[in-house]
Formats: structure tokens, C-alpha cells, sequence
């Protein structure tokens, strides 16, 4: 009997977890949602590193992206 318990366990929370999933409902596409706008640029705290790493980044691909333009247009 005790080999036969963890499966048991196992099989009832596998059971409940398809339960679960099987009672939620997908989310209703929201139309003001689906509008995508460009990003303002936001102040960065000193303490927000993620950001600033992301914002710096961001910040290098565009002067590259600017720098090849200006080297292929005569």
C-alpha cells in the first residue's frame, strides 16, 4: 500500500490541476487593448538598474542603427 500512495497523490493533484485549468475561461481581446502605442520615455531611478540596463540598451541599438543609415546614404 505504501508504493501505491505517491501515485495516488500524484494522480489527485494532477486530477485537480486539469480540474482547475479545465474551469477558466479565456480572456475577453479588449479593443483598446489591441491598440499598440510607442513608449514614452520614462525618468530612470538611480536604484532601477533593470530599467536602466534595458533603457541604455535600447538607447546604443538606435545610435547604431542611426550610425549604419548615415554611413550607407551618401
Amino acid at each position: 500500500m505504501r508504493r501505491y500512495l505517491p501515485f495516488v497523490i500524484i494522480a489527485g493533484l494532477g486530477i485537480l490541476y486539469l480540474w482547475q485549468k479545465s474551469g477558466e475561461t479565456a480572456p475577453v481581446p479588449n479593443e483598446r487593448a489591441s491598440v499598440v502605442t510607442p513608449a514614452s520615455p520614462r525618468q530612470v531611478s538611480e536604484h532601477d538598474w533593470a530599467k536602466h540596463s534595458i533603457d541604455r540598451a535600447r538607447e546604443v541599438a538606435d545610435q547604431a542603427r542611426k550610425r549604419t543609415k548615415d554611413a550607407q546614404d551618401p
